[in-house]
């Protein structure tokens, strides 16, 4: 069987209508992505149900959702926060208070990730500011916890 093209682009805006009716994603673990199994599940089972057993195989993954997140400035100010996806979960019911560590800016190397940017640097029981860049995410996690970090 061949793809064509405007069969392709079809089911691509379908897709991409059940993004648009369920917030704007069909991300695991939001009801988006539901609909999208829904609709493959029903295309599959329509179209070849009767050349081959088709059925839903079911995954465990761990969810996560960010539902709030806040950041008090030293002056009481509120402070913008973006947050990755996938973020480690904060201890309940009262989350994490603790001093900020702001981290040197390296825009050539990457900032804090590598090893020995992290050299006399003291993060304990802290909270590490740094500046978003070219290494994975979990290459600085590990260095923040490393030094003793709260988090990242």
């Amino acid at each position: 069987m061949k793809l064509k093209l405007p069969s392709l682009q079809n089911t691509l805006q379908l897709l991409n209508q059940i993004a648009d009716q369920n917030g704007g994603n069909r991300a695991f673990g939001q009801p988006g992505y539901k609909a999208s199994v829904d609709f493959v599940l029903e295309r599959a089972q329509t179209r070849f149900g009767n050349k081959f057993d088709t059925y839903l195989q079911p995954f465990n993954h761990t969810y996560w959702e960010l539902i709030n997140i806040s950041v008090t400035g030293p002056d009481g100010e509120n402070v913008t926060v973006v947050s990755p996806v996938f973020n480690p979960d904060t201890p309940l019911p009262d989350g994490i208070t603790a001093s900020l560590l702001n981290t040197p800016v390296n825009d050539t190397t990457g900032s804090m990730c590598l090893a020995e940017q992290w050299d006399g640097i003291d993060a304990t029981g802290k909270l590490v500011l740094v500046k978003r860049g070219v290494c994975a995410v979990a290459d600085r996690l590990r260095f923040a916890k490393a030094k003793g970090a709260l988090g990242e």
